[in-house]
């Protein structure tokens, strides 16, 4: 099942929740898109801006990821809303968080689980602060892989967290 959405370019903050019944999309602290029926497969590792091929042969082109966060759990939409307005949240966001990736200049995991990105062809570049190597740059056929783990498998609830960049 395909939901094409194009983000408009600059800096956004995008949060994926899988409640374990569906799928929704939120772009800078509004839902964009709901109620999408999960894919019945899963991948068996991670990728960060990898190209995929829409019914129209767009996709993910070029842009920025800075600050991924994965937690094992559903973020309510408190939770959302404290991500994006970068305050001091008033809600743990520590519970259920499985891997964060600020990209301080290299992909490690700092949740502390130890789920480390390789690198495969995106360089590091500015972030939405203009901090220099705190962000990766994606092309066509760049990704950071990030391998199966124990703490990323997720079968159930998830939700992802990050602030994007599209260029084209």
């Amino acid at each position: 099942y395909f939901v094409e959405y194009k983000i408009p370019n600059g800096w956004h903050h995008a949060i994926i929740v899988n409640n374990g019944q569906a799928i929704s999309v939120h772009l800078n602290g509004e839902k964009i898109i709901e109620n999408v029926v999960p894919l019945a497969s899963k991948p068996s590792l991670l990728n960060f801006g990898r190209y995929y091929i829409l019914s129209d042969n767009t996709g993910l082109n070029s842009g920025r990821i800075d600050d991924v966060r994965i937690y094992n759990r559903a973020l309510s939409e408190e939770e959302i809303a404290a991500l994006y307005e970068l305050e001091k949240p008033k809600v743990d966001l520590t519970t259920g968080l499985v891997a964060y990736y600020p990209f301080n200049g290299n992909a490690n995991d700092e949740s502390g689980n130890g789920n480390h990105g390789k690198v495969n062809g995106a360089t590091l570049s500015l972030d939405r602060f203009g901090n220099e190597s705190s962000a990766y740059e994606f092309e066509q056929s760049n990704f950071i892989d990030v391998p199966a783990s124990e703490s990323l498998n997720h079968d159930g609830p998830f939700s992802v967290s990050l602030w994007v960049k599209m260029d084209k």
